[in-house]
């Protein structure tokens, strides 16, 4: 009888350890790394993901280009004075209203012009009036991270290496520019 209680108080000490250890992993994962994976990743990485092409013409190797990634709240409007509507856009199909956004732009200043909208709690939602534009000097094979940064009532953008997030970025276009490819057909 000592002997089932020993093993039975043995069995839920490690269990407590392991629950205990386990929340506090969650709690590191958790934290933000302030690059692309940050985004959402939605239930069963089903959340929005975007890739924009920043160029005209066919898609240039990763090796010619730089990466630009935002937050989820952060909206690119337009690429050096031309609407981001007018650039490719491949995005897969999600009900989520948050997730991941990749720009690839060839290295050199680019003026982006942003906006926020912040829909990720249901009891508060916040937007911008205007847009603002923030000046870029990318390099080749760059990984820029963007995140939307609030001080009272002005907001601004903080920028990060995003480069610990390139092999998630490089799953998400490839995936993304195969589904685009298979709709074009």
């Amino acid at each position: 009888m000592i002997k089932t209680k020993t093993k039975t108080s043995i069995a839920l000490l490690i269990s407590t350890l392991a629950l205990l250890a386990g929340c506090s992993t969650l709690d590191r994962m958790t934290e933000l790394q302030h690059n692309y994976t940050d985004g959402s990743s939605g239930p069963g990485g089903l959340s929005r993901k975007a890739v924009m092409l920043g160029y005209g013409g066919p898609v240039k190797p990763w090796n010619e280009l730089a990466i630009v990634t935002t937050d989820s709240t952060l909206v690119v409007e337009a690429i050096d004075g031309v609407p981001a509507s007018s650039f490719r856009l491949w995005k897969n199909k999600s009900l989520a209203a948050t997730g991941r956004f990749q720009l690839h732009l060839p290295p050199g200043e680019h003026v982006l012009t942003m906006s926020f909208s912040d829909n990720r709690s249901s009891r508060i939602r916040s937007w911008s009036q205007f847009n603002q534009d923030f000046a870029v000097n990318l390099v080749a094979g760059q990984v820029l991270h963007l995140e939307k940064r609030t001080d009272g009532n002005t907001w601004g953008v903080s920028r990060y290496d995003g480069s610990r997030a390139k092999a998630v970025i490089q799953i998400d276009f490839y995936n993304l520019e195969r589904a685009n490819q298979a709709e074009a057909y």
